[in-house]
C-alpha cells in the first residue's frame, strides 16, 4: 500500500541527503509537521520530506525549508504552501505548534524568491510582466509598515495618495483584515493631525496576507524600523543585514544574511594529484630562474648607469622592472 501511495506521489516526494534526515526528523519531535501523527523513523518509506514553501512558488532547496511529513500529508500538501495545512488543521494543531510551523515558514520566506506574483520562477518573463502591469490599473499608494513581535502597524498619510485612494486602503485594512485604528495621542498629536496620519494595527499572523493584498492593490510598502528591531549579529550567520553601500566594489562584497566570504585558499583549492604537483613545481622553478636572470640583467644596467654609460632603451628598462615585480608577487 505504501509503495502504491509513493508511486502516485512520486513528483511531490523530495530526495534529501542521508545526513539531513535525522535533523529534519527531529524538528517536530518525530511527528508529522502537518497533522501531528507519529512517524516511523526506522522504515525508509514510512515518511518523507516536503517544503514549507514549494520550489515552484519560489522556495529554496535547503534544510531550513524542509519539514517532516507523513505519506498522506505529502499527497495532500506536497505541492502547496504550508499555510494551507495551517488553515485546514487549525483546530488540531496547538498554538505552540502553529507558532513553530509559522516561524519555520518565515525563516524560509527570507530566502524565497518571486513571492510578488503567483507565477513560478521558471515562468516566461512576459507572463510576469503582464501580471505586474495588471496592478497599475490602481493608483500608486505609499503604505508605511512596522513589524513587531505580536502585531503589525500600517500607516497612511495625506501624501500617500489621493483622499479617495487612502480611504479605500483604510477600508481594506479595517474590513478585510480586522485592523484596529490607533489614536494620535501624546506629544505628537498636532504633527500627526497635520500630516493626516492614520495608524492601523493588524495581528502578526496576518502580515503575509495583508502585504500581498496591498501589493496587488499597487501599494508601495515602506518599512519603518524601530529601536526594538534586532540589529545585525555577527555571531548569527543568517541575521538579516539592512546595510547597503554606495561604492559598487563594497556592495558586491556585501552579504545580506551575514555570511562571511570564504578565504581565498578555500575558494581556490589546488589539486594535489601527482601530475598537478609536478606541474606547479616545474612552473615555479621556471619562473624563479626567469626572475633570477632578470635580476642579474637589472643589476648590470644599474652598474652601467652608475658608471655613466648610456642605455639604449629606457622604456625596455621600465618594462623589465614591471615584469620583475610581477614575478616576485607571483612567487611570494
Amino acid at each position: 500500500m505504501i509503495s502504491i501511495m509513493l508511486g502516485l506521489n512520486k513528483r511531490q516526494r523530495t530526495n534529501i541527503p542521508k545526513y539531513q534526515k535525522p535533523t529534519i526528523f527531529d524538528k517536530f519531535g518525530g511527528v508529522c509537521a502537518y497533522c501531528g501523527d507519529p512517524l516511523n523513523g526506522s522504515k525508509k518509506n514510512a515518511w518523507g520530506v516536503t517544503h514549507a514553501i514549494p520550489l515552484h512558488l519560489g522556495g529554496e532547496s535547503s534544510a531550513d525549508n524542509r519539514i517532516p511529513s507523513c505519506i498522506p500529508c505529502i499527497q495532500k500538501y506536497g505541492t502547496a504552501d504550508c499555510l494551507s495545512a495551517l488553515t485546514d488543521n487549525e483546530t488540531v494543531l496547538t498554538p505552540t505548534w502553529h507558532a513553530k510551523l509559522t516561524a519555520m515558514r518565515d525563516a524560509a520566506l527570507l530566502r524565497a524568491r518571486n513571492h510578488l506574483t503567483p507565477l513560478s520562477p521558471k515562468s516566461d518573463i512576459e507572463l510576469v510582466r503582464k501580471n505586474v502591469q495588471g496592478r497599475w490599473i490602481h493608483e500608486r499608494t505609499t503604505v508605511f509598515a512596522t513589524v513587531l513581535p505580536t502585531h503589525v502597524v500600517f500607516g497612511l498619510t495625506d501624501r500617500s495618495g489621493s483622499n479617495k485612494r487612502v480611504a479605500e486602503m483604510a477600508s481594506l485594512l479595517v474590513f478585510g483584515f480586522k485592523a484596529q485604528r490607533l489614536g494620535n495621542d501624546g506629544d505628537y498629536d498636532m504633527p500627526a493631525a497635520k500630516a493626516g496620519l492614520n495608524l492601523f494595527v493588524v495581528p502578526r499572523d496576518r502580515l503575509l496576507a495583508a502585504t500581498m493584498a496591498l501589493t496587488e492593490e499597487n501599494c508601495w510598502l515602506r518599512e519603518v524600523r524601530v529601536s526594538i528591531t534586532p540589529e545585525h549579529a555577527t555571531s548569527e550567520w543568517r541575521s538579516y543585514w539592512f546595510r547597503s553601500y554606495a561604492a559598487l566594489k563594497d556592495n558586491l562584497k556585501r552579504r545580506v544574511y551575514g555570511e562571511a566570504p570564504a578565504p581565498w585558499h578555500i575558494k581556490n583549492t589546488l589539486s594535489m594529484s601527482a601530475g598537478a604537483v609536478r606541474a606547479r613545481r616545474h612552473y615555479n622553478s621556471k619562473k624563479a630562474k626567469t626572475l633570477e636572470r632578470m635580476e642579474q640583467h637589472a643589476q648590470v644596467l644599474d652598474l652601467r648607469v652608475a658608471a655613466g654609460q648610456p642605455l639604449e632603451d629606457w622604456d625596455e628598462r621600465v618594462k623589465r622592472v614591471e615584469r620583475q615585480l610581477q614575478l616576485q608577487l607571483k612567487l611570494s
